[in-house]
């Protein structure tokens, strides 16, 4: 049943996004991001924890995430000395990650 749920469909359904917080977020990437999850609510997951993540740098327990909570996009929020007020947008397909955009 669940392989059979998966399958390719001629019309396929809207991607679910899942919204994640690095170690250290602003207020600035906390507001963007509860700005994007209200638009899409309906289909969407927020994950309150703090992530140790680097979404350049290592992707598979991001892949991983993506992967178990069923999600075909990400946005990733960050902010660190070297890159304050980061936020990262990617496509997961195949259980591997696309591309990601930093914003």
């Amino acid at each position: 049943k669940i392989l059979k749920d998966r399958e390719p469909k001629a019309v396929e359904g809207p991607k679910k996004t899942i919204f994640l917080k690095g170690n250290k977020t602003s207020e600035k990437v906390n507001s963007a991001m509860k700005s994007l999850f209200l638009v899409k609510r309906d289909n969407s997951v927020f994950l309150n924890e703090r992530w140790e993540l680097r979404p350049m740098e290592t992707e598979n327990k991001l892949e991983y995430i993506c992967n178990k909570k069923d999600c075909g996009l990400f946005v990733f929020g960050l902010n660190s000395k070297k890159r304050p007020d980061s936020l990262y947008m990617g496509r997961v397909y195949n259980e591997k990650i696309l591309d990601v955009a930093e914003f």
